[in-house]
C-alpha cells in the first residue's frame, strides 16, 4: 500500500534584503566573471574573508546517544586544523590544547541544572596535518523530559571560542537518541543526515528494550529555493513511501544504502512522531560530477529560456559547455569561470545540505551568486551574512533563520 508522508519544505532558512541591491550585485558578479575575474579575485577585492581555520573550527559536530535508562553521551567530532599549533612553556613542541565544557538543563531552565562536564585535549603534530578528533562526554538524564545542553569550545592557544545549544529528548519509549549509525570502515558517527553510496554501516543500539529499527525509504522530490527577492512560498510537500524494512535488535549484519532518497528510521518495528533521517544523493556528492548536474546548478544565473533548453538537450555536454562559452567568449576564461562557478556549488554542498543537496537551499543560493561573506554572525537560531560593497558602511545583509515548523 502506498503510504503519504506530509514533510515540510526546504525552508530551513528564510532570508530578507532588498531586490534592487541584490539584482544590481548579481548582474556586477555575472559581468565579473565573463571577464575571466576569478572567485579569489573578487574575494580580495570586497574585503577579508573568514579564513580557512575559522571554517575548520566550525566544523566541530556533536551527537546526544542514551546509554542506558540514566545516563547519556555526548559525542563529538573536531577538524585540528581548526586550532592553533604553538610551543608552549610545559611543551617545547608544536601543540594544540583546547577544552570543551558543558552544562546540562533540565526542561531548559537555567535554574534546573543537572550536570556538567568538561574535557581537556591537545594535539602534538610538528607537521600540523589535518586529522579529525572524536571523543565522549558522559551526562546524568535520568528524569523522562526535556533537556538543554550548552557546549562551549575553547582554544587555549587563542584562536577563540565558540558555543552551541543541543536540545534534546528523554523519552520513556521508542527513543530514536538511543541508536545511530556508524561507518563500518572507520567507526566514524554519522553525525549529519548524508549518507554515501557503497559504504557499509552499522546501528550502534543502546536500547534497554532490545527494540529494532524500522527503515522506510522515500524518493526525493524536493525543488530548488524560489528567487531571492521572494518573501513567502510554500511551505509543504507531499512524498510517498515507497518501500520499508526492519533491522533487528540482534542483527550483527552490517547495512548498505543503494537507491537515492530520504531515509527514516524508528526505534522500533512502527511509525512513531520521531524518526532520525538519512539522504543519499549521487556518487559524486559533493561535487558536481556530470553534466545532468552541471546543467541543473546553472538555473540561478540563465533566464527560463536558456534554462529549458540547457535541460532539455540530449547532448548535455555540448549544451553546457555551449552556455558558458556564451558567457565568456574565450575558451580560457569559460574554464576559470567553470571551475569558480562549481567550486562554489560543491562548498554550498558540504556547508548546507539537509534534505535536499545544499547549492539548493537558501543559503546555497546567496552562496553561489555571492561568493563567501565578509562577515557572518552566528545567532541562536539565525545567521546574519554581510556583504561590504566599497567600505564598511555600504553592505548587503542577508538575514536567515530557521522556521520553528522545521524538523531540521
Amino acid at each position: 500500500m502506498i503510504q503519504k508522508m506530509k514533510m515540510q519544505n526546504n525552508k530551513l532558512y528564510r532570508y530578507r534584503s532588498s531586490l534592487s541591491v541584490i539584482l544590481t550585485f548579481m548582474a556586477l558578479l555575472l559581468f565579473l566573471s565573463a571577464c575571466g575575474i576569478s572567485s579569489k579575485s573578487i574575494a580580495q577585492a570586497s574585503g577579508n574573508k573568514a579564513g580557512e581555520r575559522e571554517k575548520k573550527f566550525l566544523t566541530t559536530e556533536f551527537m546526544i546517544c542514551h546509554i542506558d535508562n540514566e545516563s547519556s553521551e555526548l559525542i563529538y567530532k573536531l577538524n585540528t586544523k581548526g586550532f592553533i599549533y604553538k610551543k608552549t612553556t610545559e611543551s617545547l613542541t608544536f601543540t594544540a590544547r583546547f577544552v570543551i565544557k558543558c552544562k546540562l538543563f533540565y526542561n531548559g531552565k537555567t535554574n534546573s541544572q543537572v550536570d556538567t562536564g568538561s574535557v581537556y585535549l591537545k594535539d602534538v603534530d610538528e607537521s600540523q596535518i589535518e586529522k579529525i578528533m572524536l571523543g565522549k562526554i558522559q551526562l546524568k538524564t535520568a528524569k523522562i523530559g526535556n533537556y538543554e545542553l550548552d557546549i562551549q569550545l575553547i582554544d587555549l592557544n587563542g584562536s577563540g571560542n565558540k558555543t552551541w545549544k543541543l536540545n534534546f529528548e528523554r523519552k520513556a519509549k521508542h527513543d530514536v537518541n538511543y541508536f545511530y549509525l556508524m561507518s563500518v570502515k572507520d567507526s566514524m558517527p554519522l553525525f549529519n543526515s548524508v549518507l554515501k553510496p557503497n559504504t557499509q554501516y552499522c546501528f550502534v543500539n543502546n536500547s534497554p528494550q532490545k527494540e529494532g529499527i524500522r527503515i522506510e525509504h522515500y524518493e526525493n522530490g524536493r525543488k530548488l529555493p524560489p528567487p531571492i527577492f521572494v518573501e513567502d512560498a510554500d511551505d509543504e510537500m507531499y512524498f510517498s513511501m515507497d518501500s520499508l524494512f526492519y533491522y533487528g535488535p540482534d542483527q550483527k549484519n552490517t547495512i548498505t544504502f543503494k537507491n537515492e532518497g530520504i531515509y527514516k528510521f524508528y526505534l522500533g518495528d512502527s511509525a512513531t512522531k520521531t524518526y532520525k533521517r538519512g539522504i543519499l544523493f549521487n556518487k559524486h556528492f559533493p561535487k558536481i560530477g556530470d553534466y545532468a548536474t552541471m546543467a541543473a546548478a546553472m538555473r540561478y544565473i540563465l533566464n527560463k529560456d536558456e534554462f529549458k533548453t540547457l535541460v532539455e538537450s540530449s547532448d548535455k555536454q555540448n549544451a553546457v559547455e555551449k552556455q558558458w562559452l556564451a558567457f565568456t567568449e574565450n575558451k580560457e576564461r569559460a574554464e576559470r569561470t567553470i571551475k569558480s562557478y562549481y567550486g562554489r556549488v560543491e562548498t554550498a554542498n558540504k556547508a548546507y545540505t539537509s534534505t535536499i543537496e545544499g547549492w539548493k537551499t537558501d543559503r546555497g543560493l546567496v552562496r553561489i551568486i555571492f561568493g563567501a561573506p565578509d562577515k557572518i554572525n552566528y545567532l541562536y537560531n539565525r545567521e546574519v551574512w554581510a556583504y561590504y560593497i566599497g567600505g564598511n558602511f555600504n553592505q548587503i545583509l542577508f538575514d536567515f533563520y530557521k522556521e520553528d515548523k522545521s524538523g531540521d
